[in-house]
């Protein structure tokens, strides 16, 4: 098995984009030590040279990945709606 990362799409669009989900991410942490205040990432870039990846291992996802998200919403027939309705079997 083999997957191609095609690393010159993670543009800065793409870094803009993460770069905005982790500050959301951080401006509604709870559970931070106070002495570190506020956390925001100032510049984010994927660079042009992409990493060397080895993939270890492969398992089953957590049944929490097959739950439905917000971009599934149109979708809600095909996803279980918990994690008590998922079987482990694909009906699609």
């Amino acid at each position: 098995m083999s997957f191609t990362i095609y690393w010159e799409k993670l543009d800065k669009r793409v870094a803009q984009n993460v770069q905005a989900q982790l500050n959301a991410f951080f401006a509604n942490l709870e559970s931070r030590p106070q002495f570190l205040g506020e956390i925001s990432v100032e510049q984010l870039d994927f660079g042009s040279v992409p990493p060397n990846l080895e993939i270890l291992d492969f398992t089953v996802p957590f049944p929490e990945f097959y739950l439905a998200t917000e971009d599934d919403a149109s979708q809600a027939n095909t996803v279980p709606a918990s994690i008590d309705d998922y079987d482990g079997i694909d009906d699609t």
